[in-house]
């Protein structure tokens, strides 16, 4: 690019709004990129280490992961070590700018670390803040840690392959939650920020990706039809539109192991609790068992090896 050419800024409708992006992994990054995406003037802020998803990938460039680079387009960025109060007071100080501002720590620990809605609103009275996390703030999980593979399993997402032909549950081959998540957070915030245009008003928004994901499951409940006989439950007929239901007397006797840090994959070597049917890994990929044509129309890439897995409350 030579010095009379100019870069031409995103011209969306978002344009003018300023997000301050204090997310990590995927749900939270999803999010903003989608809202850089539509003209938002997104800053990412990053502890001196950097975002994980910057090294969970294969890369060109080190640190720069294709996986990050994609859920981080569109968006500007800034190095805050937020134990330090000179961070502290440079953060607040972007905050007085912004329009929204996103975090995806636990309650526990944003309020820890100083940001809570209380701080953040003095700073900035009119902000829409979005907390994207595992757990609502007022449920009896709010302070544990999330993962896709978590909350695939306790939504009876997982459950739903079985329910189409699949030997056992299995994880869909994405990071379903995170994205499903993060699209409902993207439409929460919008959805405040017209509620600020035509009152004046910011305000606290959250976005559970637990909450979420089993409301979009159970969106499409359907009965099995009486003359089905496929199902030993008629409410989970795997011949009609999967369903969710009574989720977790299914699941209950499986394990998921997402291992994201080395941590975890040290600690998922170790027993868990009792011996598992057939296996301790969850789930465990259906073989010698063929699927229904209108299984495999339907998901013709559902047992395809390999999955990804996302960090806590990504």
């Amino acid at each position: 690019m030579t010095g009379s050419e100019t870069i031409t800024a995103n011209q969306g409708p978002l344009t003018g709004i300023r997000v301050i992006d204090l997310t990590s992994v995927i749900f939270g990054p999803y999010a903003t990129q989608t809202l850089g995406d539509m003209g938002a003037d997104v800053i990412k802020v990053e502890p001196p280490e950097g975002d994980i998803m910057r090294t969970a990938y294969p890369a060109r460039t080190p640190g720069m992961s294709g996986v990050y680079l994609n859920c981080n387009r569109n968006k500007r960025g800034v190095v805050l070590n937020l134990r330090d109060a000179a961070a502290k007071d440079a953060l607040l100080e972007l905050i007085k700018t912004a329009d929204v501002f996103v975090h995806s720590m636990r309650p526990a620990a944003i309020r820890k670390l100083g940001f809570d809605y209380e701080t953040v609103k003095a700073a900035k009275p009119d902000i829409v803040y979005a907390s994207a996390w595992g757990f609502r703030s007022s449920g009896p999980y709010a302070d544990r840690p999330a993962y896709d593979d978590v909350i695939q399993g306790i939504s009876g997402t997982t459950d739903l392959a079985r329910r189409r032909g699949g030997e056992s549950p299995d994880f869909a081959p994405m990071v379903m939650a995170d994205k499903v998540a993060g699209l409902h957070a993207v439409s929460g915030i919008t959805m405040a920020l017209f509620h600020r245009e035509r009152t004046g008003e910011g305000q606290q928004i959250e976005i559970p990706m637990f909450e979420t994901v089993t409301s979009f499951n159970f969106a499409n409940t359907s009965p099995a039809p009486r003359s089905c006989r496929r199902s030993p439950r008629p409410a989970m007929c795997a011949c009609s539109t999967p369903t969710v239901g009574r989720t977790g007397r299914r699941t209950a006797s499986w394990s998921s192991c997402p291992t994201t840090t080395s941590r975890q994959k040290a600690s998922s070597r170790q027993p868990a609790g009792p011996t598992l049917p057939r296996t301790s890994a969850f789930p465990r990929r259906a073989r010698g068992r063929r699927m229904s044509t209108s299984t495999t129309a339907s998901f013709p890439n559902w047992s395809r090896p390999g999955r990804r897995r996302s960090g806590p409350n990504s």
